[in-house]
């Protein structure tokens, strides 16, 4: 065995920090990040010096960042409103129709699948997937946001509506308001998101507009509930209760 002496040790712990610190490894994903940062804390510590990590936020960014970037080159400048007075931004416009026509072009392999007796063709599913993806670009780069901006809007509002877990309650009975005003304070326009923001947890609403205390494991009354702020309305099923005839929950995304 080789005998090494401390210049050359550290030397070491150098090279195999600039390593794990590149563009490609420390920002692939958050376990290759905390292996970057350890190197990174023993090479301070050597030298007594202040470490500086790398942040939570770089993983991925670039890579994320470079792709709504990449859209842009591949987005059509076309816009034919013929007679029709369309006051919207064309860019929204042509992502918020693609992403309806992508999504109903998901269910043709399902279909196929569950009505033809065909093999689930996952590829097009992955095709149709990334074309939704192509469209959320498109999307952000109109509203001037990151995709990363509605990432994170998108899991304060599910934080808020589900503190611990998924539950049946909280997707039945959503505090609308609740969940408006915590996308409100997570809006990237409003306010910057390299800092987290904080939640508000939403408690899902009684039948009587009253807030409950405690974990949301209530069994509402059958009684009336007001649409605008409870989803489903009066035509849900409450509590135990059978669901009426011809009754579709909503989604709950």
């Amino acid at each position: 065995m080789i005998e090494k002496t401390p210049e050359k040790i550290f030397q070491d712990i150098k090279d195999v920090t600039a390593v794990a610190v590149a563009p490609g490894n420390a920002n692939t994903n958050h376990y290759m990040r905390g292996m970057a940062n350890g190197l990174i804390l023993a090479e301070a510590i050597i030298e007594d010096k202040e470490p500086k990590y790398i942040e939570a936020d770089a993983v991925n960014e670039f890579t994320v960042a470079q792709y709504q970037a990449e859209a842009q080159r591949t987005k059509s400048e076309q816009f034919h409103v013929g007679i029709f007075k369309v006051q919207c931004d064309r860019d929204i416009l042509h992502a918020v129709i693609g992403i309806a026509t992508e999504g109903a072009e998901l269910l043709d392999p399902v279909k196929k699948a569950m009505f033809y007796g065909r093999e689930l063709d996952m590829v097009n599913l992955d095709e149709e997937i990334g074309d939704i993806l192509w469209y959320v670009a498109i999307y952000c780069e109109a509203r001037g946001i990151k995709i990363t901006d509605l990432m994170r809007q998108n899991n304060a509002k599910l934080k808020a509506r589900y503190p611990e877990k998924f539950g049946s309650q909280q997707a039945l009975f959503r505090n609308l308001a609740g969940e408006r005003e915590t996308l409100e304070q997570n809006d990237p326009h409003a306010k910057a998101l390299s800092e987290p923001q904080p939640l508000k947890e939403v408690v899902p609403l009684a039948a009587d507009d009253e807030e409950f205390a405690g974990p949301p494991t209530f069994d509402p009354p059958n009684k009336s509930m007001p649409g605008s702020l409870l989803r489903p309305a009066t035509s849900a099923p409450v509590g135990n209760s059978p669901a009426p005839a011809g009754y579709k929950p909503k989604g709950f995304a």
